[in-house]
């Protein structure tokens, strides 16, 4: 991939015959190269995997150290987070870690390790976590243990809206539901699944992890459900 033209049918190959390979920054970086935006900064929202590879580079090259080593230092030794860290090429998935599966519906299942090895290096889509350590997380940046106040305005305040009453920020969606106002997100690669939301007016949050994944709406519809039920448990 290393040497191939973006979008090139030697690229989809190898991809295909090789699917351990591990992408670095620099390899996803060249499916974007010389391709035009799809609109101008805050005109609309649009989700970008390459974005979040890119500001990993920026932190690598602020901070001169390796993105996992950042991550580390600013956000799991600072909050104790000894179930997250950052995946590299050396250790891509850390051993203990459950195995990733597709969900194909009807109770079968197909283990995808090898494709979810392949986001495991780069800052789009290679932290490792639990829910226990997604719920410190995210208090912390509410509770400015983590990040000051100002920041944290900087992330509520700099949002591009996606739909009626829900936002994105800088690295986090906002939206007012049935229980109030409410920050999330989700994250996911090839078997794995997360879900992590807040409600910073009831001091409620909500975390869970799956080890499995599917594009198909009838497979999610019980995981968005037992979600939904969460919320009116805790907010009983």
């Amino acid at each position: 991939i290393s040497a191939c033209l973006v979008g090139s049918e030697m690229c989809i190959r190898d991809r295909l015959n090789n699917s351990k390979l591990l992408l670095t920054p620099s390899q996803k970086l060249q499916y974007v190269y010389n391709k035009s935006a799809d609109f101008e900064p805050n005109e609309k929202y649009g989700y970008s995997n390459t974005n979040y590879v890119l500001l990993g580079l920026i932190i690598e090259k602020v901070k001169n150290i390796p993105f996992e080593k950042a991550i580390a230092l600013y956000i799991s030794d600072v909050l104790s987070l000894n179930n997250t860290s950052q995946g590299t090429s050396e250790t891509p998935i850390p051993n203990g870690t459950a195995r990733p599966y597709l969900d194909l519906g009807n109770g079968k299942f197909q283990d995808v390790m090898d494709f979810a090895l392949s986001d495991a290096a780069t800052a789009d889509g290679g932290i490792i976590s639990n829910s226990q350590d997604l719920l410190f997380f995210i208090e912390s940046i509410v509770n400015n243990t983590l990040i000051s106040s100002e920041s944290y305005d900087q992330m509520l305040d700099n949002k591009v809206e996606i739909k009626t009453n829900k936002w994105y920020g800088l690295g986090i969606e906002q939206e007012n539901k049935d229980y109030g106002f409410r920050i999330s997100h989700t994250g996911g690669t090839e078997g794995y699944t997360s879900f992590l939301m807040n409600y910073p007016n009831s001091n409620v949050t909500i975390a869970v992890c799956l080890n499995s994944s599917s594009n198909d709406k009838k497979v999610l519809t019980p995981v968005i459900n037992f979600i939904k039920e969460l919320q009116d448990i805790a907010f009983e």
